[in-house]
């Protein structure tokens, strides 16, 4: 279990956590496939469930980076042939890893070529000068980069110079620039988890769904099924934004924003127009796909591969801002389904856990109720990847067998595990935390609550939801 504040540990600390990381790393598989044989689990199925031990204890006490064991995972699976390299590897032709891909890399492209910031000083330009409206601005920014960026980081990264540009014209008031970095945050994390390509996470969940619920939810179908769980959210936020941070407008801030005086950033570049193009053509190819008949990440591979043809994207673009890492980590993955399926663990799971899959097939608000306080406990212990890892990995085989539908089970796991209250658990927090030029800094407390309420608001908007679902056939 990791110490939440590890930046603030010494060295001394440090060396015994990660020495304490990596005995628990070796005595974790031994002891698992030991356990699981003991329970009636299938030779390879017991292999597999130590492998996957060992791999969580590494992303527990995050003694390498995120993907360095699930490319262990991979690799032991082939070396204990208990799945051919085919299946261990077949993350790495699945749809969702090249949806990934070409978002990560159209999302490079926007950035590179000036288009987001292009966007970001028009938006400035139009938002009136009142704190309400700067934070509403920030917000729906953020939340409009989130079907183009698919990493909550990447979207902080572009948001952030604009968070302490704002903070700056705001005469660094510490409850105004709390105002903003709420606005900021909920920017980059409310529809993290209501389009397909909001998160890494998301993608890794699509892979992981059985073939028929895969081609029920593609992109615009999973927007839509959680199209009101995001419109709640939001107006949550907007109402917590209203309690929590209202305050009057200091005297003189017409003036504060030169960027609004700037006049235009000048015609826009081939890049840009060639962005602008990109996105517009998966738009209109997700729209139209009922007509045409291409899964949308085919589509999104075919916008990408004529970028590159046409040198809107060079070498260096895709080295430099594509998250090789958050791919390779979908990728190695994305295979954990069908080899539970090869190995037999995913009936294991059904038939260990048979009263929680009764319960979540007879009373599923009851089980909601469960599940959302324990991935509120877990998300204290575990960073959000890790945690809708495991969850994901154990819950969606016990809702296919219980006849419940896996993308509401795993549309609510994404949903709460995003939650958080203390900015240790949030990468994307600290980041922004760091860039904030607001040398007095922020009201800490008043962020507080607001996680809190907003942790509420997500529990809460999936059972608001469930009535939405039922009239979708979903649930």
């Amino acid at each position: 279990m990791p110490i939440p504040d590890d930046n603030h540990l010494s060295e001394n600390q440090r060396a015994w956590l990660e020495l304490a990381g990596w005995l628990t790393a070796i005595a974790m598989p031994p002891l698992a496939w030991w356990c699981a044989l003991r329970q009636g689990t299938p030779h390879d199925g017991a292999v597999f469930i130590g492998i996957l031990a060992g791999t969580s204890a590494m992303w527990i006490f995050k003694l390498v980076p995120a993907f360095v064991p699930a490319l262990f995972a991979l690799l032991a699976v082939i070396l204990f042939d208990i799945a051919p390299a085919s299946v261990a590897a077949a993350g790495f032709a699945s749809n969702g890893f090249f949806m990934l891909l070409s978002v990560f890399a159209i999302g490079a492209l926007m950035t590179k070529s000036g288009l987001t910031r292009r966007v970001s000083l028009w938006m400035l330009r139009q938002v009136p000068d009142t704190p309400g409206w700067r934070q509403a601005g920030l917000c729906l920014y953020g939340l409009a980069l989130t079907p183009l960026i698919p990493s909550q980081l990447a979207r902080g990264a572009i948001v952030a110079p604009f968070l302490s540009m704002l903070v700056d014209a705001g005469g660094k008031r510490r409850d105004a620039a709390a105002g903003l970095f709420a606005s900021a945050v909920g920017g980059v994390s409310l529809a993290a988890a209501v389009c397909l390509t909001g998160k890494p996470a998301n993608l890794l969940a699509f892979g992981l769904l059985d073939s028929q619920t895969q081609f029920a939810f593609d992109w615009l179908p999973w927007l839509c099924a959680a199209s009101l769980a995001g419109a709640l959210l939001l107006a949550a936020h907007f109402a917590t934004m209203r309690l929590l941070f209202c305050y009057p407008a200091p005297p003189g801030m017409p003036d504060t924003l030169p960027q609004r005086r700037a006049g235009t950033p000048g015609p826009m570049s081939r890049t840009e127009w060639g962005a602008l193009a990109a996105i517009g053509l998966i738009l209109i190819g997700t729209l139209s796909a009922p007509y045409h008949r291409v899964d949308i990440p085919w589509l999104a591979l075919a916008v990408l591969v004529a970028l590159l043809l046409f040198g809107a994207l060079r070498n260096e673009d895709l080295n430099q801002r594509v998250d090789w890492s958050a791919l390779i980590f979908v990728g190695a993955i994305l295979s954990w389904a069908p080899i539970m399926d090869i190995t037999g663990i995913d009936g294991q799971i059904a038939a260990s856990l048979g009263g929680l899959g009764a319960l979540m097939k007879s009373d599923l608000p009851a089980f909601l109720a469960l599940l959302c306080p324990a991935c509120v406990l877990l998300r204290l212990a575990l960073p959000e990847l890790v945690a809708e890892i495991l969850l994901l990995t154990l819950l969606l085989p016990l809702a296919q067998a219980a006849g419940v539908s896996q993308w509401l089970i795993g549309f609510a796991v994404l949903t709460m595990c995003e939650a958080y209250q203390f900015p240790y658990q949030s990468p994307y927090h600290l980041y922004l935390d760091g860039q904030l030029a607001a040398p007095t800094g922020y009201d800490r407390s008043l962020l507080l609550r607001y996680n809190l309420a907003m942790t509420l608001a997500r529990a809460l908007t999936l059972f608001v939801s469930l009535p939405f679902w039922s009239w979708l056939n979903i649930v």
